[in-house]
C-alpha cells in the first residue's frame, strides 16, 4: 500500500477534521515529488455506508463491512435501518431514471432525500458522537 498525501493546494490540506481514522474520497491522484490526492472530501461511515458497492454484517463480531475492506462497529439494528434506508435510496433512483418525469414521484422522493440529508448533517465528520464506534 503506498502512502498518498493530500496536496498541499486542496481546500482540506490543513484540516483538523482529518485524524488518522478519518475518511476521505477523492476524484484523482498524481504522483509528482510524492504521492498527492486531489478534489478531497472528508466523509463519514455512514455516507459510506449508503454508497458503498458491498454491504455486509458480521454479527459475530459486530461489524459492518463494506467493499469486503471498511469495517465499523456498530449494532445490528444500525445496520437493519442502514440496509432499509439504502433499499429505498435504490428504489428512488431507479423509479427517477425509468420515468424522470413523474411528477407523483416528487413526494416520496422527497421523504427519503430529507432522511437521508438529516442523517448525515446529523453525524458530521467532527462529530464525538456516531451510530459507529
Amino acid at each position: 500500500i503506498d502512502e498518498v498525501f493530500i496536496h498541499p493546494g486542496s481546500i482540506n490540506f490543513n484540516t483538523s477534521e482529518i485524524k488518522k481514522e478519518g475518511w476521505l474520497v477523492y476524484s484523482q491522484k498524481q504522483y509528482t515529488t510524492r504521492l498527492y490526492m486531489y478534489d478531497t472530501t472528508v466523509v463519514t461511515p455512514l455516507s459510506l455506508s449508503l454508497t458503498a458497492k458491498q454491504f455486509t454484517y458480521d454479527y459475530d463480531l459486530s461489524l459492518l463491512v463494506l467493499d469486503d475492506w471498511m469495517r465499523f462497529k456498530t449494532t445490528p439494528e444500525v445496520f437493519t435501518l442502514i440496509k432499509m434506508l439504502r433499499k429505498d435510496l435504490d428504489g428512488m433512483l431507479k423509479l427517477m431514471f425509468e420515468n424522470p418525469a413523474n411528477p407523483d414521484l416528487v413526494k416520496e422522493q422527497l421523504i427519503v432525500v430529507e432522511a437521508i440529508k438529516n442523517l448525515l448533517a446529523w453525524e458530521r465528520p467532527t462529530d464525538t458522537v456516531s451510530i459507529f464506534s
